[in-house]
């Protein structure tokens, strides 16, 4: 694909290069023309150097652009600035979001008797499963489907 794009721009340029084949030549040959234009480029060459020289000029050329310059500087700390403290505040209401929802949680007795009760629950499914995988590394030569389970576990679908 970028070999047709590279190609597509050189055809491209390429035509703009043969378009403008007859100026270039005009301008080669045409001494009138390259006069004018050498006259144009001294003068230009000698403003550049007068507005050079002048100090009052540079400094309000330079004056502006350093006050420009600030302004901006400014503008990007001060937006660095609420960024970071829009950061710190949203983590801080997240944190006590949080802190908040576990307290109520934690406060409500029902809410505290079914927290105990689902971890107590995950607690020994994953002791059963442990077990059972235990005896099979122990015993490998069990048909499957014969695992043992203990009395007080429950089936891994109801835990949660």
């Amino acid at each position: 694909m970028a070999v047709l794009t590279r190609g597509k721009e050189a055809l491209r340029y390429a035509g703009t290069a043969t378009a403008a084949m007859p100026y270039l030549r005009e301008a080669a040959t045409d001494d009138e023309l390259r006069e004018s234009l050498r006259g144009a480029r001294h003068a230009l060459a000698r403003i550049a150097d007068e507005m050079a020289s002048d100090e009052r000029l540079r400094g309000r050329l330079f004056g502006r652009a350093t006050r420009a310059e600030a302004r901006r500087v400014r503008a990007r700390r001060r937006r660095r600035r609420l960024a970071r403290w829009g950061l710190i505040v949203s983590g801080l209401l997240a944190g006590v979001a949080v802190v908040a929802a576990v307290a109520a949680v934690l406060l409500y007795p029902a809410s505290r008797r079914r927290i105990t009760q689902t971890v107590g629950d995950a607690r020994r499914n994953v002791t059963s499963i442990g077990g059972r995988v235990r005896r099979k590394a122990a015993a490998p030569d069990e048909t499957p489907g014969t695992d043992e389970t203990s009395a007080s576990a429950e089936p891994i679908g109801t835990a949660a």
